[in-house]
């Protein structure tokens, strides 16, 4: 058993490693990373090691299984005692014990290279001056792509059932604005569905734009987009969503007054025309007014969050009243 666990560890090492450099050329675009010279560039492009975003269709997967399958049977007709002493890390295991077992793979300098505990693959690679860290549990992957300064930039999620049908279903993008910690946006691509958050100083979303990829015009086209304003405790004062689906863009606003702890007035409006008015007295005691077209609007008084009452007014005219008993 442990050496099956050490070929599947060094295979997956070796390929995560060979296909994370490859990605440092990806990773380039990446906001505050360093670009290459020209010289160093054409040394790349005559490298074997030569990455092309476009052409990464998942054929390393195609080497880690058949990797596996002779390392497997080469291992087989050697020794195993010294190997297993350093998997082992001096601890003694029983083998007819179920529980997940915590093996770790040291490279010379004693740093971690492959680690695993269960069904769980754990690999760091530091190569080209930046952190990626792959994990891999059972056909699912992950990778992990870190700046210089071990901000999270990208995150690929794998699906690897077998060497075919191995495939990218969602990646994440992070840029950061100057040396903040705080991302300035993240793009989540799945597919043909994209979306964009941009962050505001504290973190809070403060655009949200949903995209659909269009094969006719080969381009993202945007769906709708939703953008929120906070006040100083964080709490939101404004919630505007703009739909592009339809023959005419449409605008839906909401606007939060936050005038004592219980509960903020509240208005909505319809392509700047207002449509809902709530405004409290207390916790359980407000008015609410709903417009209509042609300049009608029905205004109902709430007492212990009992309907008592209903205006009718005719723009700022008033028609008739109901009472509730």
């Amino acid at each position: 058993m442990i050496k099956k666990a050490f070929v599947v560890l060094i295979t997956f090492g070796l390929v995560f490693t060979a296909c994370s450099r490859k990605d440092k050329n990806k990773e380039s675009n990446a906001p505050l990373s360093t670009e290459e010279n020209s010289s160093e560039s054409l040394e790349l492009i005559d490298n074997l090691d030569f990455y092309v975003p476009a052409l990464d269709d998942g054929e390393w997967v195609d080497y880690v299984l058949s990797s596996m399958e002779e390392e497997r049977i080469a291992d087989e007709l050697e020794s195993m005692s010294e190997l297993e002493s350093v998997l082992r890390g001096g601890h003694t295991y029983e083998n007819e014990s179920d529980k997940p077992v915590e093996v770790r793979l040291l490279d010379s300098l004693n740093e971690l290279k492959i680690m695993e505990y269960g069904n769980e693959i754990f690999i760091p690679d530091f190569s080209g001056g930046k952190l990626v860290f792959i994990n891999k549990c059972k056909e699912k992957v992950t990778r992990f792509f870190y700046d210089e300064r071990y901000r999270l930039v990208k995150k690929e999620h794998w699906n690897i059932p077998d060497e075919k049908t191995a495939s990218i279903t969602l990646e994440e993008e992070l840029t950061y604005a100057y040396d903040n910690v705080i991302p300035y946006s993240k793009t989540v691509t799945s597919g043909d569905s994209r979306s964009r958050t941009v962050y505001n100083d504290k973190g809070l979303p403060h655009v949200l734009e949903i995209y659909k990829y269009s094969d006719k015009t080969k381009r993202w086209n945007i769906l709708n987009s939703s953008s929120w304003e906070y006040d100083e405790e964080k709490r939101i004062t404004k919630e505007e969503v703009t739909d592009y689906t339809g023959a005419k863009t449409s605008v839906k606003t909401e606007l939060y007054y936050y005038k004592t702890e219980d509960m903020p007035d509240y208005e909505y409006y319809e392509d700047g025309n207002l449509k809902i008015s709530i405004v409290y007295s207390s916790k359980t005691a407000y008015t609410k007014q709903i417009f209509f077209d042609e300049d009608f609007s029905v205004k109902t008084y709430y007492d212990e969050d009992k309907k008592i009452r209903d205006e009718y007014y005719n723009g700022d005219t008033f028609v008739r009243e109901k009472i509730y008993e």
